[in-house]
């Protein structure tokens, strides 16, 4: 399975990691959405793919 995320907003990378403020006085902490994210999906997957294969199982093998 391949999955591909992409935002083609020039600020992604800003939100995501951080970034000092417009007048260089600052740090922004970045907010990982999409580490995040990935890190639930990494944990999540096994037991989406467990349940996909059984119906699949079910469908295909008759059990």
């Amino acid at each position: 399975m391949h999955v591909e995320i992409v935002n083609n907003v020039e600020y992604a990378l800003y939100v995501e990691y951080g970034h000092v403020t417009r007048l260089r006085t600052g740090w922004v902490n970045g907010k990982f959405m999409l580490t995040l994210s990935v890190q639930e999906l990494e944990r999540e997957l096994p037991a989406i793919m467990e349940k996909m294969l059984q119906k699949y199982m079910e469908k295909h093998m008759g059990r």
